[in-house]
């Protein structure tokens, strides 16, 4: 329905002391699709706070800058409009910002996805265009897909949550996963 395409949508919330709540500081409308509602299903935060990347119904990831008076209390809500997409194969399940990432240092504005039935994308956040695609194997060797995803400390891998695995991959090798972790053996007992 046209209300649906119109209604908006709260990205981001800042906490204002002097008046001991939490107000709206940024809005976009959500985006329209197809499928009717195409509500928001996960947002994050770069970082560095300059990029809130945004996952929707559609599976369709939207980067919006963050302008830089965010946080400041306002009479209104500022609308926000996305700079860059990147369309998923499927659903989304997980997403998450390289930990070193700068909006000064290009080379450091990415993230990763995983949807179903598709391999781990590493994508550039200034554009939304695919970087590099690591592919998960499980142990019938089959590609599967993660169902949620972060990267170590130092960004220098990427770890992959399956079932019953957690798998590794080296940032600077795309493809195959380095190691299997394998989580547990042991079936539970009734009790």
């Amino acid at each position: 329905s046209h209300q649906s395409h119109t209604q908006l949508v709260a990205l981001a919330m800042a906490s204002c002391p002097e008046l001991d709540s939490f107000e709206c500081c940024f809005e976009a409308a959500e985006p329209p699709s197809l499928k009717g509602n195409n509500f928001a299903k996960g947002s994050r935060w770069s970082p560095d706070g300059s990029v809130a990347l945004t996952v929707h119904d559609d599976a369709v990831l939207r980067l919006y800058q963050v302008p830089e008076e965010a946080g400041v209390p306002s009479m209104a809500p500022q609308t926000l409009t996305p700079y860059a997409e990147a369309a998923e194969g499927g659903p989304v399940l997980d997403f998450c910002f390289f930990p070193g990432f700068q909006w000064e240092y290009p080379a450091t504005c990415c993230f990763i996805t995983s949807s179903q039935d598709h391999p781990i994308h590493l994508r550039d956040a200034l554009t939304g265009t695919l970087r590099n695609t690591y592919r998960p194997f499980n142990h019938v060797d089959e590609v599967c897909h993660a169902f949620s995803l972060c990267f170590s400390p130092d960004g220098s891998k990427i770890i992959g949550g399956f079932q019953q695995y957690l798998r590794v991959f080296d940032l600077q090798r795309p493809g195959r996963q380095i190691e299997d972790w394998l989580l547990s053996t042991r079936k539970r007992s009734e009790e």
